[in-house]
């Protein structure tokens, strides 16, 4: 089976972005303790720059909802991330469903 992939999105305070940006420093590696872990990435919004989404790469499924929420590394990862967040983030999984294509006339 494929990796699966957590896309999560929400909303931080206006003006509150550098802030965010580096507790995600500390954040990240938090994560990465994770068993099943395999990457993160975390990209701002440019029409809305208080708004982020996370791409989180886990080993499958079952990494994330029972290895990563129940692990004691998860407490922490919440202490740090969750003050920053208005209202309820947008979590959903996905994997992949073809090869990555890339222009190769764009260089």
């Amino acid at each position: 089976m494929s990796a699966v992939y957590e896309l999560a999105e929400f909303t931080i305070p206006e003006g509150r972005e550098p802030d965010f940006e580096k507790t995600m420093e500390t954040a990240r590696t938090v994560i990465a303790r994770a068993p099943g872990f395999i990457s993160i990435e975390y990209w701002k919004g440019i029409e809305r720059p208080n708004v982020y989404t996370l791409l989180i790469k886990w080993r499958t499924l079952e990494s994330h909802l029972d290895g990563w929420r129940h692990s004691p590394h998860y407490p922490e990862w919440s202490a740090l991330v969750r003050p920053f967040i208005v209202g309820t983030p947008r979590d959903a999984h996905f994997v992949p469903c073809g090869e990555p294509f890339t222009d190769s006339n764009q260089s």
